[in-house]
Parts: C-alpha cells; structure tokens; sequence
C-alpha cells in the first residue's frame, strides 16, 4: 500500500474489485508526447471537481517546469486550468480566468527522492470546493492521499467559478495544452486518471491515494462513483485510443506515448 491508511484493506478497500486488472500505463518521453482526453470539461469544472492520477518518475526536470495536466484558452478571458510541478519539486495548481486565479501551492521539494521521484507509484490528486455564489472556490492538492497544500490564494468567486470557460481547449495530461498547440512536457509514467463531478472528502482521497481499486464500486470511505464523471485506466496495452471507463469521453494519445506493463497497485 502507498500513502495513508496502510490499514485500509482491513476496512474494505478491496471490497467490490473482483477481476479487477491493471496491467499498463503509459510512458511519456518529455519531449512532445501527451494524452488528449477529448473533452474540456466545462460543465464539470463549472462546479466543484476532483481530479486523480498515479505517476512514477526518477527525478525533476530542473531546468523548467512541467505540466502534469492543463488548458490554456487564448481567447476571452485567457481561462486557464492546470497542475505544474517545478524545478523545486513543489506542486502548483491554477484555475480561473488570468485576472483571478484560484491557485494552491504546496511546499518545495514535495516531490523529491523521499516522496515522488524515487521510482515508486505516487498518487497526485487535486479537490477544488465552489462553496456558493458569493464565496470564494477552494481547492487542495494530495499525494498519497494526504493532503500537503501548503497556501491558497482564492481570487476565484462562485459566481466567476459557474463562468468557467475553456473554449474549444480540451484537457490535456502530460502537458499544458495552450490553444491549439501543447508545451511543458512532462516526463515519466501515469496511469488510472479519474474526474469526479464532486469535491471528494480527505477520507474518500486517503482511499483513493493509497491503492488502485475499481473506482466505479463504493470502497471503504470512498462511497463517490456515481460522481466518477471519467477514468482512462490505460487498459489497452496498445494502439492511441484510450476508453473511458465510463463511456463519456474517449482520449488519444498523441505523439507515440509508450505502452509499458509497470503499473501502480
């Protein structure tokens, strides 16, 4: 087990995965191959969302950041939405239009050999809570299902959260897609990413971050599948199209990302 909750299994965290399998996830080289999920998600990120992924890498790229996952939409109010990690090894979310970003931080060296970059299956998750119209948006940022948001800035109202507008940008992992075009490569493994429609509890993220399990069964804590909104479980082992286990949005990778059978469990 990885991250929170090593006693988790106890409590039902298996429960509901029967015949579950996961035998690939994708390789992204850093240089110009990404993940195109085939939708930019703009009636779920008009409201509170979670999104999760599992990553394994060898070190940082010290040099520039990278992008875990983005869209960037040049037109209008320049709406922008992504995870970055940077050359310090600390991880920063944004979202929102350019003159009011919602961004989450957290501390320097979060991903370091200790903790992300020493070769294992990490779990990246990010919750974001649009708490009512007058209010600011939160959000948090997880690994291993442990919550290590180190400052906010909330410059996102609800009423400015409900406009989310990212244009024709679909979202993209392993980069930051910026219009049409896609930069800040990121380097190193991923696998079983989900969206939730919802703003997932710190008990549902410890499930959630501490093992891969069927996310589309109640699991200890986790009792969230009805909001699983998608999830590319990489489960093909070949070819660029992706299936979304809940049937609502395909992907495609882009550029030749690599099958590989190293998995997280």
């Amino acid at each position: 087990m990885l991250g929170l909750g090593s006693g988790l299994s106890s409590l039902g965290v298996l429960q509901g995965s029967a015949s579950f399998a996961n035998e690939y996830s994708i390789n992204f080289d850093g240089t110009n191959d990404y993940f195109d999920t085939g939708s930019t998600f703009q009636t779920t990120f008009r409201s509170s969302f979670t999104i999760g992924f599992w990553i394994k890498t060898t070190s940082l790229n010290t040099s520039a950041a990278e992008y875990f996952f983005g869209s960037f939409d040049l037109t209008g109010d320049f709406t922008v939405h992504h995870l970055q990690v940077t050359t310090a090894g600390a991880l920063s979310y944004q979202f929102g239009p350019e003159a009011q970003y919602l961004t989450a931080s957290t501390a320097n060296g979060v991903l370091n050999t200790s903790n992300g970059t020493n070769g294992a299956w990490t779990h990246i998750g990010v919750v974001v809570n649009k708490v009512g119209s007058s209010s600011n948006t939160t959000a948090k940022i997880y690994v291993n299902g442990s919550d290590v948001t180190d400052s906010t800035s909330q410059g996102v109202t609800g009423t400015e959260h409900e406009a989310y507008d990212a244009g024709t940008v679909k979202l993209a992992f392993g980069s930051l897609k910026i219009g049409t075009s896609n930069l800040y490569y990121w380097e190193g493994k991923m696998d079983e990413i989900a969206i939730w429609n919802t703003n997932l509890s710190d008990a549902s993220m410890a499930v959630v971050g501490d093992s891969v399990f069927n996310l589309k069964a109640a699991t200890g804590d986790y009792t969230n599948q009805s909001n699983l909104v998608s999830n590319w479980r990489f489960i093909e082992g070949s070819s660029t199209s992706v299936e979304d286990a809940t049937t609502n949005s395909d992907g495609i990778l882009v550029n030749g990302p690599t099958w590989v059978t190293d998995t997280p469990s």
